[in-house]
């Protein structure tokens, strides 16, 4: 019995820390969400990573994607056209801010859905062992 306790207790904690991680996270988030690196067109130095990213992922027409992360929408944007009028692209971001940002950047894309939830919560791999690349695209047809 005191096993089973310990064992919910433990849950409970785990469960409690995560919250307490992604409020700190979102609330980070938050407050960049007007910063020049999370709106602005993306430069020089982040093209080839772009591309790198498209290469990574082979073609990406008529999936569907996962963005997690997806800040103020830039990259879904890309990822939408990408995957065409037959694919759809999820994005979400655990910042609400974000997630509005992205909404109003991607909005009348018919292929991009922005959501809010922590990506933590989406019970994903990590993808790539690039680091540019980080957390990215699970796509299936």
């Amino acid at each position: 019995m005191e096993r089973i306790a310990g064992s919910i207790a433990t849950t409970y904690f785990e469960d409690l820390r995560k919250h307490f991680m992604n409020h700190i996270k979102a609330n980070f988030f938050d407050a960049q969400v007007d910063a020049p690196w999370a709106d602005t067109p993306y430069g020089r130095t982040e093209k080839p990573k772009l591309e790198r990213l498209f290469l990574h992922c082979g073609p990406l027409k008529g999936l569907t994607v996962l963005e997690p992360g997806c800040g103020t929408g830039r990259l879904t944007q890309k990822l939408a056209r990408a995957v065409g009028p037959t694919g759809c692209v999820h994005a979400c971001d655990i910042s609400r801010k974000m997630v509005r940002k992205a909404w109003q950047c991607n909005h009348g894309i018919a292929q991009a859905r922005v959501f809010h939830a922590a990506m933590e919560d989406l019970n994903i791999e990590h993808y790539s062992d690039d680091p540019d690349l980080g957390y990215l695209l699970k796509a299936r047809r």
